[in-house]
């Protein structure tokens, strides 16, 4: 048997309902959270996939719906927001 280390794990302890109904009213914060017990790295107010690395539960960002895209198949700067 060998042995394999992995310090980074994709998990899920919260129900993806309570996810899906937190991402639709945009309730996340930003910082620790203490109710579910995970840091959220998001300002958007929406969370994807949460990862625990080394016992710290760490909530990212939402994958954008669809990428901005040439005919080329290549990225297109956008401009940023003014927030």
């Amino acid at each position: 048997m060998i042995y394999e280390q992995s310090l980074v794990k994709t998990i899920e302890p919260i129900k993806r309902t309570t996810i899906s109904r937190l991402n639709k009213s945009k309730k996340w914060k930003y910082g620790y959270n203490k109710e579910n017990d995970i840091v959220v790295i998001s300002k958007t107010g929406k969370i994807g996939e949460i990862y625990e690395i080394q016992g710290l539960r760490i909530g990212l960002p939402l994958e954008p719906m669809r990428m901005h895209l040439r005919k080329e198949n290549k990225w297109i700067k956008q401009k940023y927001p003014k927030q």
